[in-house]
């Protein structure tokens, strides 16, 4: 009897709690494939990273609306070549809120910039994906003596790319995915996100709604400003 009551409290609390799966389940991968998490403050501004590996520095940096956890499956082949930094850019994931912290490319890279000074790093690879590629490439370009490679994975910013099926519904028709309301907006988000989307375990999906929820009322700001750069 107890053997089945514990089954269904976990049964229940897999769609009751789907932050709370969500957070263990995040937790385990990062331990499962290596990797320890660290905050830090720099310059006021509250900074959530995971870092494994040894070796030169590569710092993987995810896009607009996302958080470092999306880069695991990516990170966890690459820490045994490399000492891998995947921060959760500020704004997003466990790093501090978007109110108050600016959005254009050139302040987001100074930001990154004084995150690597706090951290020792002199040297690093870069890799992002979307505005991450933007911001990457822009640090990069101010400093180049200090990125001796990029990889840029779907980069934003990028005036000779076609324009994607997301950006020419915001520039041309004024529709915007990234505005999310309800659980079926989400999955049409991740369905433009992907050729063949992955299926989602509820809790996820729920935890990945609501931690879009999170950011409903800064979102048309934080867009505003990174397009500002286009």
């Amino acid at each position: 009897i107890y053997l089945l009551l514990f089954l269904a409290l976990g049964v229940l609390s897999w769609y009751l709690m789907p932050l709370r799966w969500m957070a263990f389940l995040s937790w385990l991968s990062r331990r499962v494939c290596g990797f320890r998490t660290r905050n830090l403050d720099v310059d006021g501004v509250r900074w959530h990273h995971y870092e494994g590996g040894k070796g030169p520095v590569l710092v993987l940096l995810h896009g607009l609306a996302a958080e470092g956890d999306h880069w695991l499956g990516v990170a966890a082949p690459l820490r045994r070549h490399f000492r891998v930094l995947v921060p959760d850019l500020p704004g997003f994931g466990a790093s501090q809120p978007p109110a108050g912290l600016a959005f254009r490319i050139p302040e987001q890279s100074r930001r990154l910039e004084a995150w690597l000074e706090q951290l020792g790093v002199e040297r690093c690879v870069l890799v992002g994906n979307s505005m991450g590629a933007w911001v990457s490439a822009e640090f990069a370009s101010r400093h180049p003596e200090r990125v001796p490679a990029l990889w840029l994975q779907d980069p934003f910013g990028v005036l000779s790319a076609k324009p994607s099926q997301i950006l020419e519904g915001f520039l041309e028709r004024g529709s915007n995915p990234f505005e999310v309301r309800t659980m079926q907006d989400y999955r049409n988000l991740v369905a433009l996100m992907f050729e063949k989307p992955p299926h989602l375990p509820y809790p996820i999906a729920r935890a990945g709604y609501l931690h879009t929820q999170r950011l409903k009322d800064e979102m048309p700001r934080m867009q505003r400003e990174v397009l500002q750069e286009s």
